[in-house]
Order: C-alpha cells, then structure tokens, then sequence
C-alpha cells in the first residue's frame, strides 16, 4: 500500500550539495546557502495571477522536468498551439515533458499500473510534478550521432573536474543537475550517494563521506573476495551457526548440522540475501582477507570476528563495486558473481528503474530496526557506471523505493550524456 504524503513542486532548486569529479569547476561552502523553506521542509512556489496567457515551454530535454503546472484535471486536456489550457485566473506554466505526460490517468496521485510512482499529484494545493518520464531530444541525438560535443560548463553547482570535461549538451546537464537537486531537497530523510563511470571515471557524489550501516550491501563484497582468493567452491561446510533474527532464510530453516557448498552459501547470501549464509562464509574462511582487500581499496571499513555487519559510507561502497566490476571484466569467477547479481529475489530499486535497458547487477541492503534502506549495483549501460544509494528510511515499501528510482533515471541521463 503506497504510503500517505504530500508534495510540493521546487520551482527553484537550491544550490545544490555536490561533488562532482568530471563535470565543472570548484564548488561553493554548502553552508552559505541559503534555503526559502517553509515549516514543513519543503521550498514554497507560488504562481502569479498577473496575467492569463498561457506559456508552454519548448522540449530540449531528453528527461524530466521541474516546472509547476495547474490542476491535474488541466493537465490532461489536450494542448495545441490553437487551443491552449484555460484557467481563470492564473498563470500557468506547463512542464516541458506535458505532451508526454497529458494522456496519463492521475489516480491517487500515482501513474496507474506504474509501481515506479514517477507521477505524485497533491490534492492540496494542486501542484502536479513529473520525474522521469523521458522525452525525445532530436537535438542531444544529433550531437551524440556527429560526436559534436562540448566543454562542461553549468552554473549554479559544486563541481570537480577530473580529466573529462566534455558532454553533448550543457543544456540538458543543467536539466539534469536540477532534477537532482530537486529530488534530494524533496526526501525528507538522510541520504548519501555516489556515481562514477567505468570508462571515463566521472565522478557525483552527495553525502559520500556519511555513515550509513552497510546491511546486506557487504555481501558482494566479501563473496567477491572470496572468489578472487580462490576458495574451492565444492568446498562442504556444515550449519553450525545461525545469524541473530535470522528466522525466515534457508539456511536458518535447514537442519542443524546439514551440509553446504560453498558455491550454495554464495548464490543463497547474493540472491536471497541469506543472513545465516553470510555469516557461515564468514566464519569458515575468516574476514581476514577481506579486511586487507578494504585495505587495499582505502576503503575506511573492517570486520571482526564477532561483527560481520558495520558501518560505511557511499563512498567505500563505489570503490568495493568498482573493484567487482573490474574483477568480472577480468575472471570468469567475477562474470560469475555479477550473473548472481543480476538475477536476485529483490529487485525493487536500481534495477526497477533501470532492468529493462540494461543489465544490472546489484545488491541491496535492509533493516527496519535500525531504518536504513540501500542499494549498490553496477549498470551495464554502453558506457557502465556504477551507483551507490544509501538512505536511512523505512525499507521495501513503494515509497521507500521511489528516491532510488528518481535518482536512477537522472544518473542514467548524466552518463547518456558524458562523451567518451
């Protein structure tokens, strides 16, 4: 059942918390921001009443948009040159996505049939708001098909170059930079997140240095590591153990004393996300090695013994899913731990938003006692990148799900747009 809650359209998007390697220049104190936000967080829009013509903007992206319209009943009339939308009273401006978005049902604020939730309508005060629905741009097509690109340059943001600077429309990556920053101001709970391509390494991090509980995210990691070892995979250990609270997983249903594969542990904790799995691999082989692997990465995380879950940040996960997808690129053992990844029982974030154009593999990671909900997953996009999303918020409801989708869709936007 979608969770309850009102929405509030941005019209404009705060300096945005960034650091992005690849895209700019050097960025601003976020400190010496200031945001024009009501009582409720949100950031107050108001239409004006000065004048009745209607303005529609010209399509120039290739994704979503920013822009307040009026009602949701307006929003689906037809809309032509001659035949404009009428309201009484107010200016309205229409979002440069609309004929995308006119035809679609607005039930309940949500996109029928769509569990994406791209569409939110607040009944209140008569906002809609339009995420990620994609709109042909015959003029980025162009540019990319003619291999006609340009230096990187968007105002208004924190950036970073590092070694790449070139992208097929600064037009469309400032689209993108708000929608970012939209999304992030429209959260309402703790996130961090990290973005890096494989080819070009550019680089968008927000939030990447925060701690965040790691959850089941670790498990690629220490199966990874594992295989890079070479630990016999026909290797039989016995269920002498079971993780605490770890009721409802295989593993913790089987007999005491039954006998596992090492290959059956890892397709369990990678696929189904079995907790007792990943502790019996941590016990039988140790996280020694892991450890010195973590080492090796600068990453700032370790495990104990008596601790096979702790804290990271976005950060140290981008470098330990960068390290997976070079291991796959380099061994069949790696190709096999990203097949594992790509066809796990929960799929709900990353890969919802982004399965069906490519191939996505991913682990994520969930506790309600402590709230946290994440996802790390390497996209095997013509050019692969790979997203980490760490949010401290009630998991695996559609709402929950709906930050990792949005941010997704505009991430995949970004690197479409990155020249090689």
């Amino acid at each position: 059942m979608f969770l309850e809650k009102k929405y509030i359209l941005a019209a404009v998007a705060a300096a945005l918390c960034l650091t992005i390697q690849g895209c700019g220049t050097t960025g601003i104190d976020a400190d010496a921001v200031t945001h024009n936000n009501n009582s409720n967080g949100t950031t107050a829009v108001k239409i004006t009443t000065a004048a009745p013509e209607v303005t529609k903007e010209k399509s120039t992206v290739e994704t979503s948009v920013t822009t307040v319209v009026t009602t949701a009943e307006e929003a689906t009339e037809k809309v032509t040159e001659e035949d404009p939308v009428k309201d009484d009273d107010e200016d309205v401006t229409l979002p440069r996505n609309y004929d995308a978005m006119k035809d679609i049902d607005y039930t309940n604020g949500y996109k029928l049939g769509d569990f994406s939730d791209i569409y939110m309508f607040d009944t209140t005060t008569k906002y809609l708001q339009a995420y990620d629905e994609p709109v042909h741009n015959e003029a980025v097509e162009a540019a990319v098909a003619a291999g006609d690109a340009e230096e990187a340059s968007v105002g208004g943001y924190s950036f970073e170059v590092n070694g790449l600077g070139m992208v097929y429309s600064n037009e469309e990556l400032q689209n993108c930079f708000d929608r970012l920053q939209q999304i992030i101001n429209n959260s309402g709970f703790r996130m961090g997140f990290v973005y890096k391509n494989m080819d070009t390494g550019a680089y968008i991090g927000y939030n990447q240095y925060s701690s965040f509980r790691t959850c089941s995210t670790i498990k690629a990691p220490l199966v990874k590591c594992l295989l890079e070892k070479g630990v016999d995979l026909d290797d039989e250990i016995t269920r002498n153990c079971q993780f605490d609270g770890d009721t409802e997983g295989k593993l913790a249903k089987s007999d005491w004393g039954s006998v596992w594969t090492t290959r059956e542990l890892m397709e369990l904790a990678i696929q189904e996300s079995d907790n007792t799995a990943y502790l019996m691999l941590c016990r039988n082989y140790g996280v020694w090695d892991f450890n010195e692997m973590q080492n090796r990465l600068g990453s700032g995380f370790f495990l104990g013994d008596s601790w096979v879950f702790t804290d990271c940040t976005p950060e140290d996960m981008v470098r330990n899913y960068t390290d997976i997808y070079e291991f796959a690129q380099e061994s069949q053992e790696g190709q096999w731990l990203i097949d594992l990844m790509c066809d796990t029982d929960m799929n709900i974030q990353i890969g919802q938003a982004l399965g069906a154009k490519y191939d996505v593999a991913h682990k994520y990671g969930s506790d309600a006692m402590d709230v946290c909900f994440h996802d790390c997953a390497i996209v095997y996009a013509p050019s692969p990148f790979v997203l980490t999303i760490f949010t401290q918020q009630m998991p695996e409801t559609p709402e929950a799900c709906k930050v990792f989708k949005e941010i997704s869709v505009v991430m995949d936007d970004i690197n479409s747009l990155i020249a090689q």
